[in-house]
């Protein structure tokens, strides 16, 4: 996690998506204003990988 010069919370994902996954939305950096919208942001992140894996992307 990192606090930008701004007051902006990001977060990166230590391994990458794969191309499917990405494909379906996955993005893995994402910013939010607060904590609680950061944890919200990665876990919608994770919910769209997962959702492209379950259709047979890998």
């Amino acid at each position: 996690m990192i606090l930008s010069d701004e007051g902006r919370l990001w977060a990166s994902r230590g391994v990458p998506f794969t191309a499917a996954q990405s494909d379906a939305g996955a993005e893995r950096t994402v910013d939010a204003d607060t904590l609680e919208e950061l944890r919200v942001e990665v876990d919608r992140q994770e919910a769209a990988a997962s959702r492209a894996t379950e259709r047979g992307g890998s």
